[in-house]
């Protein structure tokens, strides 16, 4: 998900993906409905300009389990890559996910 979030050749999305390549995982969580995954970016990386909160949240889904959907955020807190959340539409999400598929709803050349 993160690789398409981030696939824009634009500076702002060049940088973020070499933010998330140098990251670690740090937390996962599963809500019930979803997902939370938190990344460590080293000090090292520069900083996103704006460094107020921001998201790139154009990915969604189709995934065997869940016949609405899931949609997935990225989210970006003082200028660094800090989330990657994944939520369901209505149902719960699955305790596998087996198959998949993963689209771009728009150009994301901008971060919300």
């Amino acid at each position: 998900m993160i690789r398409l979030q981030l696939s824009d050749d634009t500076p702002l999305h060049n940088l973020l993906r070499a933010q998330w390549e140098a990251s670690q995982v740090v937390e996962r969580e599963l809500t019930g409905v979803g997902f939370y995954t938190t990344f460590d970016v080293p000090l090292s990386f520069p900083k996103v300009l704006d460094p107020s909160r921001r998201m790139l949240g154009d990915v969604h889904a189709e995934i065997d389990g869940l016949p609405n959907g899931a949609g997935f955020i990225l989210w970006i807190e003082d200028g660094r890559l800090s989330c990657l959340e994944g939520y369901c539409y209505q149902e719960q999400w699955p305790d596998q996910v087996n198959a998949f598929r993963v689209w771009k709803s728009r150009d994301s050349s901008e971060l919300v």
